[in-house]
């Protein structure tokens, strides 16, 4: 059975896991959700009526967010090595829901204040953690050495998100992180997801 996720055609908080199964070359169906009226097709079979929904053969359905996450990482080999890293790999993972969180608001209240907070206080503050992390406990040159994990790919995907909605930041005087980052951003599977990423207006 082909995976198949169900979710708004919108760079939303479910778009990580679009982006996961991209990294991960995953070949699965996308549906996306363009209004309120698709979205009542849907939800009979939602367990909260609610998405993202992920469905593969071995889990069948799976719903929220996080959890969708935790699973294709875990699945896919970069959920931690033993529960220790697993728990140190989420500080990272839910830390880049707060800056999530504080631009989807806003962005959309158009509130040119808060978003000018978010690039100058909020997102350096968060770099100058993640520096901090890759300095004192990586090996390597992701946070938990050579492999990236679901941390390194959440922060990339969080980055990304940011410049999309024309966020203005940088990573310049966070050179791990930085490097990190263009690693990741080199890969071709992550070029191309970056390319069709495009922010899309939704009729609700």
């Amino acid at each position: 059975m082909k995976p198949t996720l169900i979710y708004f055609n919108g760079l939303g908080r479910g778009e990580i896991i679009r982006f996961l199964l991209s990294y991960f070359e995953v070949d699965f169906e996308d549906i996306r959700i363009n209004s309120i009226a698709e979205l009542e097709k849907y939800k009979p079979d939602l367990l909260f009526g609610q998405v993202p929904q992920y469905k593969d053969c071995e889990i069948g359905n799976i719903v929220q967010t996080n959890a969708i996450c935790r699973y294709i990482a875990e699945k896919y080999g970069v959920r931690g090595k033993d529960i220790v890293e697993r728990a140190k790999i989420d500080e990272i993972f839910e830390s880049t829901e707060d800056i999530y969180m504080a631009q989807y608001i806003a962005h959309r209240d158009g509130n040119a204040i808060e978003i000018e907070k978010i690039c100058k206080i909020l997102v350096p503050k968060y770099c100058a953690a993640w520096e901090t992390i890759l300095n004192k406990k990586s090996n390597g040159k992701y946070f938990f050495g050579d492999k990236a994990t679901l941390a390194d790919l959440s922060v990339f995907k969080t980055m990304n998100h940011l410049k999309v909605f024309d966020f203005k930041i940088s990573t310049e005087s966070y050179p791990k992180l930085n490097a990190m980052l263009a690693d990741i951003g080199s890969q071709a599977q992550v070029q191309k997801y970056v390319h069709n990423c495009r922010i899309t207006p939704l009729n609700f």
